[in-house]
């Protein structure tokens, strides 16, 4: 992105002013349709008092007709204020990079309950790191993501698959440090009823989540899911508080 000025002569009849026409030169990178593109944003008037220059219309007949007097809206308003685009290639890149990590906690969340309603052990191993665990409520702790990987093999959870469940997780709430994120939600079980034909809340759970970002993406370090039946444990997980318990 470049900024320059082309000096242009007063006018016939008109009192000697300084006139500048700025030229904003940049390119597009949003990705697609990406080309330089220049716009003539008009000109700048000085008059010998020294009154403070302002940016007027110019009427340049070389100025494609579509560009003329448009300027994108994102940059508006830096423009109309005489100042050059402050949002760096770096910025946007960190930019970029958020909404990247976001996206990917968010599938990894989502990708959990599809896993285990599919009895699939490797794609819930794949969720945790190595060493990673999962605590279910105040006293069992699955530590390492190979024993995480283990609920597909219990006779309960594959009695539910037989039965037909659904373990849904709602859209967490995401804070992310760099390689360290924390996300808090909410999961429920849906367990059908064959006597009745119908799905019935089997729990619903509060979930904090500890995640962090290595080599091969964001992984899980430890997720804590409570019952919300009323404990102080529960709201805890939910709340920006860290919660009492070195493992929670």
């Amino acid at each position: 992105m470049g900024l320059s000025r082309r000096g242009q002569p007063a006018g016939p009849g008109q009192e000697p002013r300084h006139r500048v026409t700025y030229h904003l030169d940049f390119v597009c990178h949003r990705a697609i349709h990406c080309r330089p593109t220049t716009l003539l944003l008009g000109f700048v008037t000085r008059d010998t008092t020294g009154a403070r220059p302002g940016i007027v219309r110019t009427e340049d007949a070389a100025t494609p007709p579509p560009m003329r007097g448009r300027i994108t809206q994102h940059c508006k308003h830096n423009i109309a204020r005489g100042r050059a685009l402050s949002v760096t290639l770096e910025e946007l890149d960190t930019r970029l990079s958020r909404l990247e990590d976001r996206r990917e906690i968010e599938q990894l969340i989502a990708s959990y309950g599809p896993a285990v309603d599919t009895l699939d052990a490797a794609g819930i191993a794949a969720l945790w790191t190595a060493d990673g665990s999962y605590g279910i409520g105040p006293d069992v702790i699955l530590s390492g993501a190979q024993e995480v990987a283990g609920i597909a093999t219990l006779d309960q959870h594959q009695g539910y698959v037989r039965q037909g469940c659904a373990h849904i997780l709602s859209p967490h709430r995401i804070d992310i440090d760099g390689t360290e994120a924390t996300a808090r939600g909410y999961s429920i079980v849906l367990l059908h009823d064959a006597a009745t034909g119908q799905w019935r809340i089997e729990r619903a759970s509060a979930n904090r989540w500890r995640l962090r970002k290595g080599a091969t993406g964001w992984q899980t370090v430890h997720r804590q899911a409570d019952l919300l039946d009323g404990a102080e444990t529960a709201r805890a997980l939910l709340g920006w508080a860290e919660p009492t318990g070195a493992t929670r």
